[in-house]
């Protein structure tokens, strides 16, 4: 080794070491000041990162778990209001029993006035704690913890989320059953106090006619019991003196029409359909009908019953009811052979078409009326619906229904018109043959289709044909006149003219059901008869129809307590041939759950309005679902046409309409989604002023009892989850803590023996650099 002056490389080799171990003394001191053992990102990058993440798990948590802390506050606050809810019940059953024993002789109004009262405080206090309809906390409520993560190990705020489902919840007097759906018979007075109109006044009116002797009829619609299942409630009138007396006999009809043993006369009962007596804001009394459960439509069955809803032709003069008469004529009827012919019935109500074979020795005008009418007598259909037939020799045939419904109504096989509805030829099975060609005049006009039983004055084809065309030439010219027509329906049933056997024929390309009649300048030239054009397979429309019900509907009455709003409105056009349209009904379950069906409506289930609202609850029925069980398709009378709507006690529910590529079908085939749902009404439609309404508010509140529990156990499921889930909290941050604490905090019994160690390396650095230092003087003694 060389000795040097100018480079001490043992002095450069204790500083190395002195910082070296001064480095090490400087971070254990910081290690052992500061507790942890990664101070900065350079003493354990890895471990820093890792540590990190567990710290901001653990701030995470511990707001977690005050979030949690402040949901089972809320939720604590809600059981409490429930509690107290739920001892009000109690007073309100006492009370309600009170009232409905016969043996009670006080003034009723006195213990409903305590009834009422109650009422409000509980619409009162379940706004006070958030769960009223449409409430703060009546919702499906998040309340973030954290800690979640996904399989994979990611975080997850959904997995970090509690989920506490109130939206089902909700303990007003809507949501418990004691305050449904009510609706009022229009605003004409008809107590005492209005002479004219009153319900005295309206039996003493010879004009408002009725189904039977001492018997007015109410037809009542709703879930389980619509379309042809809709309830038929006759009303004895005998010992009707006033408007009381009348809600007497109504409610007593009501209660037999239940007593029935079929399916729709339970669904009927089960809805709880009350009559009562509605005063206004004047002092005038209306009928009124309530359901604390049920969304219901109830339309008048006759005239008298259309005047005790309150429509009157003119309610200034007198008692005369609106006419629910509807009729379609022919023109000029005439004796002669008739047997064979088929009258056909569609719509009124009825689900499927009705057909009256006329019977063979039918050959006078005479003989078919009274033939038509026993053979209606003996079809409940046409029965329920109100058919009857007039007419004579060279008058009009007539056919009306007593409710005014809308229907359409036909003949086929009259081949000589006799009837004076137009010799139509059927075809039923896609085509039609007409009869002799009869062309001899250049001319001008119309083929008239009947297609699934509806209307045929909507669906003309215009045929233009030359003097003397031949079969040929005529089916060319009806074949361009289908080309280029713009009607959907005609397009949508492939209709194609052929020569058959010398004779005009009409075939559907795809099977579609039809009839055809023409309406010639010439006088039926080509083969398949006449008719007015007014009379096609007549659609009878109702000038005066007038129903009212739960549903809100845009045409109908509905009050303020407990309305419902419904979906709105929607048209309907017949589905033809292969077109398909699907439709989604949903609603959330007591659980807040979501439940949904889709139905698809076809030619076969849905060529007229009265199908498709048939098969619609039909298939809603067949679902065995409670929740699609409580809604029902209904028609309305909307500015004179008939459309669908739906109605349904539930909360909310949605249905969504497809679309279809020909413009038939629910909403004109154009895709749409509408909701509807119950609005909180600003009253009670319980009441026990009376013996029947404190009996059924015996049962309503029994219900109700039943829904609060339902509602308490939701909060209590609530509180639990939250408790476990602050639980998990809790452990995460310990365990989490402890695994921070492993990677970063300092191991203070070795950080010391480090300092120490540190220490003495100091020292001893210090001494060795003095030597080292030293080193260089020893070297002069050799140039001495």
């Amino acid at each position: 080794m060389s000795v040097s002056i100018q480079t001490n490389i043992n002095s450069l080799i204790a500083q190395q070491n002195m910082r070296v171990n001064d480095n090490f003394q400087t971070q254990t001191i910081e290690q052992l000041t500061s507790g942890y053992r990664i101070n900065n990102s350079g003493d354990d990058p890895a471990g820093l990162a890792v540590a990190n993440k567990y710290r901001d798990d653990i701030a995470e948590l511990n707001q977690g778990v005050l979030n949690a802390n402040d949901g089972i506050s809320q939720l604590q606050i809600i059981d409490g209001g429930m509690d107290n809810i739920s001892e009000m019940l109690d007073r309100l059953k006492t009370l309600a029993t009170q009232s409905a024993s016969d043996t009670f002789s006080g003034d009723r109004s006195v213990p409903n006035a305590e009834f009422q009262g109650l009422l409000s405080e509980i619409d009162r206090q379940a706004q006070t704690i958030g769960m009223n309809t449409g409430g703060q906390f009546n919702t499906n409520l998040g309340v973030y913890i954290g800690g979640g993560r996904t399989d994979s190990g990611a975080t997850s705020t959904a997995n970090g989320t509690v989920s506490i489902n109130l939206s089902a919840s909700q303990v007003d007097t809507q949501a418990l059953g004691l305050e449904g759906m009510q609706v009022v018979a229009g605003t004409q007075d008809i107590s005492a106090g209005s002479p004219i109109t009153s319900v005295q006044a309206i039996l003493a009116d010879t004009n408002n006619t009725t189904t039977a002797p001492n018997q007015t009829d109410f037809v009542f619609s709703g879930a389980g019991f619509s379309d042809g299942n809709a309830v038929n409630v006759a009303v004895n009138t005998q010992g009707v003196t006033d408007i009381n007396t009348l809600v007497t006999a109504i409610n007593d009809a009501i209660t037999n029409a239940g007593n029935g043993t079929s399916a729709a006369a339970t669904a009927f009962k089960n809805a709880g359909i009350v009559a009562s007596v509605h005063t206004d804001a004047s002092g005038g009394q209306e009928l009124a009908f309530t359901s604390s459960t049920s969304a219901f439509q109830v339309q008048a069955g006759d005239m008298m019953a259309n005047a005790f809803l309150g429509n009157f032709a003119n309610p200034s003069f007198n008692a005369d009811a609106n006419s629910l008469a509807s009729t379609a004529w022919g023109d000029n009827a005439s004796n002669g052979a008739v047997g064979g012919a088929v009258v056909t019935f569609t719509g009124a109500g009825m689900t499927s078409p009705v057909s009256l074979t006329l019977n063979a020795g039918d050959t006078t005008v005479a003989a078919t009326v009274a033939d038509l009418n026993t053979q209606i007598a003996g079809n409940a259909a046409l029965t329920a619906a109100g058919f009857s037939v007039s007419g004579s020799a060279g008058h009009s045939l007539i056919f009306s229904s007593s409710r005014g419904l809308y229907y359409y109504m036909g003949i086929t096989g009259d081949t000589n018109n006799h009837l004076g509805f137009g010799a139509y030829t059927s075809g039923a099975t896609g085509t039609a043959q007409g009869g002799a060609l009869g062309v001899t005049t250049a001319t001008t006009g119309h083929l008239y289709f009947s297609f699934g039983g509806g209307a045929s004055n909507t669906n003309s084809l215009a045929v233009t044909t030359g003097a003397g065309d031949t079969i040929a030439e005529v089916v060319n010219e009806v074949n361009q006149a289908i080309a280029t027509s713009a009607n959907a329906n005609i397009q949508a049933a492939q209709l194609q003219a052929q020569n058959v056997g010398g004779k005009l024929a009409i075939v559907s390309g795809n099977g579609t059901a039809f009839n055809i009649t023409e309406d010639n300048g010439n006088g039926g030239s080509l083969g398949f008869g006449t008719v007015s054009a007014d009379n096609n397979f007549t659609e009878v429309s109702t000038v005066n129809f007038h129903a009212i019900d739960s549903g809100g509907a845009a045409s109908l009455t509905t009050t303020a307590t407990g309305t419902v709003n419904p979906a709105q409105a929607l048209s309907f056009t017949g589905l033809l041939g292969g077109t398909t349209q699907g439709i989604t009904i949903s609603a959330n379950d007591s659980n807040g759950d979501m439940q949904s069906k889709t139905i698809t409506l076809n030619a076969s289930n849905a060529s007229t309005v009265d199908q498709a609202v048939s098969q619609i609850n039909t298939v809603l029925q067949e679902t065995d679902n409670p929740t699609l069980q409580n809604i029902v398709a209904v028609k309305e009378n909307v500015s004179g046409v008939e459309k669908i709507n739906f109605l349904s006690s539930a909360q909310a529910f949605q249905v969504a309409v497809g679309s279809t590529t020909t413009g038939q079908g629910i909403n004109g085939g154009t895709a749409a989604n509408v909701s509807g749902s119950i609005a909180t009404g600003t009253g009670s439609t319980i009441s026990i002023d009376t013996q029947q309404g404190a009996l059924d508010a015996v049962t309503a509140i029994e219900n109700a009892v039943n829904k609060l529990g339902s509602a308490q156990s939701a909060v209590g499921r609530g509180e639990n989850l939250l408790n476990y889930a602050q639980n998990l909290a809790q452990s995460q941050i310990t365990n989490f803590s402890a695994a921070q604490s492993r990677i970063r905090d300092a191991d203070i019994a070795a950080e010391a023996a480090n300092l120490t160690q540190a220490q003495v390396l100091q020292q001893a650095s210090i001494a060795a650099m003095a030597q080292a230092n030293s080193a260089p003087q020893a070297i002069l003694k050799l140039l001495q």
